[in-house]
């Protein structure tokens, strides 16, 4: 597993047509866990930006509880 590197920051993630924000919390190489009250499917399509790195496009992988963890596209 890659190290993980703790963060709060708000960041824009596009699901289909829909814009969201959400509250990134933690961050690797490999994906990124957010925090949102949008509802989320497993194995939607995002992109996401987030201030000072460039649009990282993803896959959502799970989302409970409000949170739910993104793995990039590589």
């Amino acid at each position: 597993r890659m190290p993980r590197v703790e963060v709060d920051k708000l960041a824009t993630m596009r699901v289909g047509a829909r814009i969201l924000w959400v509250r990134v919390r933690d961050i690797s190489q490999g994906g990124v866990k957010v925090e949102t009250e949008a509802t989320l499917g497993e194995g939607d399509d995002i992109v996401l930006s987030l201030e000072g790195l460039r649009a990282l496009p993803g896959t959502i992988r799970w989302h409970r509880s409000g949170m739910a963890g993104v793995t990039f596209h590589q």
